[in-house]
């Protein structure tokens, strides 16, 4: 918690300061306050918690957790929550404190909650309190985001309404979307599945899409989970009753569902540690949850499953507007590209296949250092601002690239190269 050295000084020279800050016996008068104030299960809300503290270590944020159509519980985080160190180092001053938090949410199921809080402070949680409650109306079909024609999805549970056989991890591809804009019902086409019996051609904009036959199923995202392709760089944290989520560098928040295993080893002693600059790579899905459904994550922008982490690189990270990064799989879009010293690959057609070794947000003109399948005319080329990830790669298989000299592989690219 900021505070002026000044200020606080002279603070202390005039009140008694407590050592811990700690959760007040009884909890103060807190109030909340929804907007829009009447929502419906279409709109996104936003909460604001106030009140005064009786001291100086007023609460710092707040985490939700919805239980679908019932209730929803507000773990309100007071200074030092998060500490591993001792808590003693938190200094309190014994001064009236005015307090507002706000957050928002994505919308909810219809229904009526009431709304407990408990505050959390160092080492130590309160108990729930009911401080209030909230009416949802039914306000048409919660979204769980548009998806495009040919999107390739993952089914994250087994055998969706129709599909039969259709098991969780079965990949397919969007063939086309009711209403046309694609924030309803999708036709999927689905990898090796011939169980479908759906007319191919009845779709809003009437486009023709040539797909296997049978291997088709309209499926609604807003019942049915469905994980979409999900890389991106932020910072992975920890959240209470062991639970994961990553801060991305455009501004959400996503539950990261991983295993009781992986948690132990983001708080372990490591090489990668809760804190940590990332890239996150798994299937995001924000399938709403269903009537009923009990939830004990805080609601966020989307959950990711099946998550892959490694550190963001040192000296630069990103590049490219942060379209690749180590060890992703690109495509040549020119003949011998012509690297920083002006010479030219030999021998690297258009087309060839490779694994990005590093990218150098450093340099803005060939940023990107790339290890090329079954090539070994490279050689000369400066590899310091990466060389521990270079090493990894056949020195004479690596050249220096430009962001419009490559583009991401396609799947059937990439099966080629095999």
């Amino acid at each position: 918690m900021k505070r002026d050295g000044m200020c606080v000084l002279a603070l202390v020279m005039l009140w008694t300061a407590s050592i811990q800050a700690a959760i007040p016996p009884v909890l103060p008068a807190i109030g909340l306050r929804v907007a829009p104030e009447n929502p419906t299960s279409s709109d996104e809300l936003s909460l604001t918690l106030s009140g005064e503290w009786p001291d100086s270590c007023a609460p710092e944020g707040f985490e939700l957790r919805i239980l679908s159509g019932d209730s929803i519980w507000v773990d309100l985080l007071l200074p030092g929550w998060n500490a591993t160190g001792n808590c003693d180092d938190l200094v309190c001053l014994q001064v009236v404190t005015p307090w507002a938090l706000t957050q928002d949410a994505e919308p909810i199921a219809p229904g009526d909650y009431d709304v407990f809080l408990r505050a959390v402070a160092c080492g130590e949680m309160g108990t729930y309190q009911r401080i209030g409650a909230l009416s949802v109306a039914p306000g048409g079909r919660l979204t769980s985001g548009r998806f495009e024609r040919g999107e390739r999805v993952v089914l994250l549970q087994d055998d969706p309404p129709g599909g039969k056989g259709l098991k969780a991890g079965q990949a397919g591809t969007v063939v086309c979307c009711d209403p046309g804009n694609c924030a309803g019902n999708l036709l999927v086409s689905w990898d090796l599945w011939s169980s479908g019996k759906v007319d191919p051609f009845s779709c809003a904009d009437l486009v023709p899409v040539l797909h296997p036959a049978n291997s088709a199923l309209w499926v609604d995202p807003g019942r049915v989970m469905l994980g979409r392709q999900f890389s991106q760089c932020g910072a992975i944290r920890k959240g209470l009753e062991g639970c994961i989520y990553f801060e991305s560098d455009d501004g959400h928040d996503y539950n990261v569902m991983g295993s009781a295993e992986l948690y132990r080893s983001l708080n372990g002693a490591g090489a990668i540690q809760f804190g940590d600059c990332v890239r996150l790579r798994g299937l995001l899905n924000r399938t709403p949850p269903a009537p009923g459904e009990i939830r004990l994550r805080p609601q966020r922008d989307g959950d990711i499953f099946h998550p892959i982490i490694a550190l963001c690189p040192a000296g630069g990270g990103d590049c490219c507007g942060g379209t690749y990064q180590s060890g992703d799989r690109v495509v040549l879009l020119v003949d011998n590209p012509i690297g920083p010293d002006g010479r030219s690959a030999s021998g690297l057609p258009a087309g060839s296949v490779g694994t990005v070794a590093c990218c150098n947000g450093n340099d803005p003109l060939f940023p990107v250092l790339v290890s090329w399948d079954k090539w070994e005319s490279g050689g000369r080329v400066d590899t310091s601002p990466c060389q521990a990830q270079a090493a990894a790669y056949p020195a004479q298989s690596l050249w220096l690239l430009a962001c419009d000299q490559i583009g991401p592989a396609q799947p059937q690219a990439k099966a080629q190269a095999r």
